[in-house]
Formats: structure tokens, sequence, C-alpha cells
């Protein structure tokens, strides 16, 4: 931590440009971004790394002793009201995936930003030769923006799934309007610069929305980080016609305030969005999910046979049945039976890639659409049922239960389509059970009048 926050300072003090404050200062909301994540790791060492290598930071490069402690000090209160604030509002479960949590969020950035700037009305009038009123309000307005900027970043690259950190979906229609929304944020800030004027940075505001609408967290406010970033340090190199002198105070004031804004309002979207998605994720889940197995059900395995269909990609579809389900469950009760429909679950949901899936489409019927050739499927399913063999399931007594599987595969062709494939698997499952159960038969034309043939007990005793 020491060494983040002193590399971190040295960035900051290189975008001294204007009364001697740093454009961008990214130490504060990197230690507070860790008190938030990590409230338990916190302790009095911690802040006494950190406040070394602020000041550190600043002898290194000429500050006085006395100007270092008293900066620091500054820094170091609003870091501190912010932390006193998550523990007094218990922030144990910070998604960034509820409406609230962008409230809190902006919440605390607020009263830290506004301790250090009381820090700095005291500071202004003997080291910068401002009033007390204009020294708060522009060390308000730069803590304020860091904290919007580098904030989210750092919550949202620490919190959520193992994917939050893919930049781009890998859906390819989301991956284009990401890339579409991705170049129209870059060409307003092209707009920004080439045409400037005081309400030039409100331009990358549409931009910076769509962002926030089509990414995930991180990537959204990694976007606005680096555009924002780019406003405070071009704005004051001239980079930027603003149209006035970001020498004045409230000049200076009135830009870093109206950029918080901009960051706040994103990381409000962002956030919202992510609540959307998480929502929408878990509905889905509900929709589509078989709760005792943890496959899809009849409609999310449909769904994605349709999809399957639709791309015209070899594959298959794989239907299986448990042999004599229903003497299991007369025999040793419902709670084994579960116990079987759980483990099959576990077996077919084994080795499926991208685009496929498996599916409980009834009560001890399975399906699984894999992609490849027929070979290749009868391979999975054979594979499944040998390890099917092998699952122990045990009554009441600690009795083992044994039990099989059979299993037809039919492959995609030319004019089928789900109903089509359906019944061919179909026919090749009741095939697999006339002809002895706990097999694999594939679908081919050659069985077509075997299977249609009249069968007495076709839909019984299974």
């Amino acid at each position: 931590m020491g060494i983040v926050i002193l590399l971190a300072c040295y960035v900051g003090i290189q975008s001294r440009m204007i009364f001697s404050l740093a454009s961008i200062w990214p130490a504060n909301a990197i230690l507070l971004s860790f008190v938030l994540l990590r409230a338990q790791a916190v302790t009095a060492l911690t802040w006494s790394v950190a406040a070394a290598a602020y000041v550190i930071a600043d002898l290194t490069t000429g500050a006085p002793v006395n100007l270092a402690l008293i900066l620091n000090g500054a820094n170091m209160v609003g870091v501190l009201v912010g932390a006193a604030l998550a523990r007094v509002l218990t922030l144990e479960t910070l998604t960034l995936a509820r409406p609230d949590d962008a409230i809190i969020i902006i919440f605390i950035m607020t009263c830290a930003s506004v301790a250090t700037a009381m820090a700095g009305a005291i500071i202004g009038p003997t080291h910068f030769n401002m009033d007390a009123s204009h020294s708060f309000m522009v060390w308000l307005a730069a803590e304020l923006v860091n904290y919007a900027i580098y904030l989210p970043v750092l919550l949202a690259a620490n919190i959520g799934t193992t994917r939050r950190l893919r930049f781009f979906s890998a859906n390819a229609n989301q991956r284009n309007n990401q890339y579409a929304a991705l170049a129209c944020a870059f060409l307003l800030v092209g707009f920004m610069v080439l045409i400037g004027g005081p309400g030039s940075p409100n331009y990358v505001i549409p931009g910076l929305i769509w962002c926030a609408i089509v990414f995930r967290a991180f990537a959204a406010a990694a976007i606005s980080a680096i555009i924002i970033t780019f406003m405070l340090i071009a704005a004051p190199l001239g980079g930027i016609d603003l149209g006035y002198d970001l020498t004045d105070a409230d000049a200076l004031t009135s830009f870093r305030l109206s950029i918080a804004m901009i960051a706040i309002g994103t990381l409000a979207i962002t956030i919202i969005n992510s609540g959307w998605r998480t929502a929408h994720h878990n509905l889905e889940q509900l929709a589509n999910q078989d709760s005792l197995t943890g496959l899809l059900n009849r409609g999310g395995t449909i769904e994605v046979l349709n999809n399957a269909v639709y791309r015209a990609t070899p594959f298959c579809l794989i239907m299986g049945d448990i042999d004599h389900f229903k003497t299991i469950n007369d025999t040793f009760g419902h709670n084994v039976g579960d116990d079987v429909l759980r483990n099959v679950g576990f077996e077919l949901r084994e080795g499926l890639g991208r685009n496929e899936g498996a599916g409980r489409i009834g009560g001890e019927e399975f399906a699984i659409v894999i992609n490849g050739t027929l070979e290749n499927a009868v391979r999975h399913a054979e594979s499944i049922r040998k390890r099917l063999l092998g699952v122990e399931v045990f009554d009441a007594v600690e009795k083992p239960v044994p039990f099989t599987m059979s299993f037809g595969v039919a492959e995609f062709g030319p004019g089928a389509d789900s109903v089509e494939m359906l019944r061919r698997a179909d026919n090749a499952l009741y095939l697999a059970k006339r002809t002895g159960r706990d097999r694999v038969v594939a679908f081919t034309e050659e069985i077509k009048q075997m299977v249609n043939s009249p069968v007495p007990d076709r839909r019984h005793n299974r």
C-alpha cells in the first residue's frame, strides 16, 4: 500500500499546474477504496505507512517539510472521514449493483471532499495567498472530481464476478454496440477540442452515458476516467480552449465541479445499469433454470436448441432418460429419486462449451445441445452413460441404489427445425429403450421404420 500511494502521489505531483494543486490526484481515491474494500485489513500500520508515503513523495520532489505535512494532513483528513462513514454505514455488501450503492458512494465521496476542503480553507490563506472561501471551493472541486474519477474504477475492479475485468462483451451484437459507444465518446472528445468554448466539456456526456449503458461497470468507469483525466490535464495546458482563465479561482472551481458532476452522473448510470443487468440475469435464471438439477428447464433448453438451428452450424441433440425411474421413486422414495436427478444434472453439465447447453425437459428426461458431428455427440453421450454407472446414490439405510440412463442422438441436417430435431432424438431414445436400455443410439434413416412400428409400452415402463 505504501508503494502504491507513493507512486500515485508522484503522478499527482507532476500534474501541479495551478495554485500548486494537482490537476489529478489518484492517491486519496486509492487509499479510500482500500478502506472500503478491505476494512478489516486497515490497521494503525496501514495509516502510518500511507501517511509516510504522502509525505515522502512531497519531500523527494522539493517541498518544504512544513508544507508537505500540512498538505498531506489535509489529504488524510478526507480519507479518514470517508473511512469513518464506511464504518458507520457498515459497507459489508457493496456490490455496485444497487441504486442505493450509488447514493452511498456519492455521499462518502462528498463528505470526504468537504472534510479536505475545510482543511484547505485553513491552508489557503496561509500558504497560497487565497481567501478561505475560495480555498474551500477550489479544494472541494479538486477532491470531488478526483474521487469521482478514480474511486469507481478501483471499486469496480474488485467487486463482482471473475468476468468483471472483461472489457468487451463475448456477444457479437453487444460488442458492436460497445464499439459504437466507444467511437462516439472519443469522437465527442474530438469535437470538444476542436470547437472549445465554456460548454465544451459537456459535449462528452452522450458518449459517456452510452458507454455506461452498454459496458460493464469496470469498463464504463475506466472509459470515464480516461476521458475526464484527459480533460483535467488538457484544459490547463491549453489543449481545450474553454474561453476563460483557469488561473482564476472561481473559473477553476466551476470547471472542476462541472467535470465532477459529469463523472458522478456517469457513475450513477453505471451502477443503476449494473443493477439492472444483475436483476435481469437473476430473473433469466429463474425463468430458464430447473431448481433441482441446476440445468436449464424445458423453455431454456428449447431456446438453446432454437439458437443452434438458427446458426445452422454443425450440432447434435442428445436426449436422455433415466431407466425405470418410476420404480426408483416407488421403491426408495422421492428423496432418493431427487438425489438421482441431481447427480444426473451434475454429470450432464460437465464438458459443455460456448453455445451448448443441457436441460431437464421432463420428469426424468433430459436434453443436451452439443456442437460437432454425430460421432462426437455419441462419444459424449457414451461418456456420460459410463460415468453415471459409477455415481453413488444411497437409500435411507445407506445401501447403494444403482441406476442407468439411455440416450438418443440426432444430428442437425438440411430441412431440420427444432421440432424435427426433438422428434429424431426422441425416436433414437425410444429405440435405446426397446433394445435393452443403458445404451446410446444414434438416429439414422435406417431406424425410422423400426421406431415408427407399433409398440405397446412405448410411453410406459421407461
